[in-house]
């Protein structure tokens, strides 16, 4: 939605049948890797779209979070959902805090209610990775420290569109390189982003 890129026919590819995962953006275009967003998110998009509050229900969110993802990579047999012979990654998620209680429904809550730092477990193949909020295979706080002293300096987007507006749109995107390289960054091609930092 951030970049207004148009909205996938979600309720066509489930009504078909279609694989479908749910993912994050990215951080270059989502800033936000929080997954209980995107199914959030998702789930509010195609009920908006479809004028039908029927639309990619809570349950569904979630399967094209777990199952689905693993179905659309293939890997159904092995990841996606919590099955003896499937690889071990779960979370365990707070349910306490004051916007989660009274809770009804836990599918709906995980999906409406819940956000990324609600999570105070992960386990991925068997291995704890977090527990209690505190990331075990890591220095949160150097991460944190090196990110911000990593920022972005500055940023250009050239997009191919420009072109499809004649010689003014033509004559546009070559002036916004021409100052963006005399402001000393790197520009890429069409529907790029070129990052430097100083």
């Amino acid at each position: 939605m951030k970049l207004a890129s148009g909205t996938a026919p979600v309720t066509g590819y489930l009504a078909a049948g279609a694989a479908l995962g749910l993912g994050t953006d990215g951080a270059a275009s989502n800033n936000d890797l929080d997954m209980f967003e995107a199914m959030r998110q998702a789930a509010f998009l195609h009920k908006l779209v479809s004028r039908d509050p029927r639309m990619v229900p809570a349950k569904t969110a979630l399967e094209m979070a777990t199952l689905g993802g693993a179905r659309a990579l293939g890997l159904q047999d092995k990841l996606g959902s919590i099955e003896v012979g499937k690889l071990a990654d779960v979370i365990a998620v707070r349910t306490d805090r004051p916007r989660q209680v009274p809770m009804y429904d836990p599918i709906s809550h995980l999906v409406y209610t819940t956000h990324g730092d609600d999570v105070v477990m992960t386990v991925v193949n068997g291995r704890v990775l977090m527990k209690d909020g505190v990331v075990r295979t890591l220095d949160e706080a150097a991460v944190v420290r090196d990110a911000a002293a990593a920022r972005v300096h500055g940023l250009v987007v050239v997009s191919s569109g420009f072109g499809e507006s004649g010689p003014e749109g033509w004559e546009a995107q070559q002036a916004l390189v021409r100052t963006a390289r005399a402001s000393g960054l790197r520009v890429l091609g069409p529907n790029a982003l070129g990052f430097i930092n100083t």
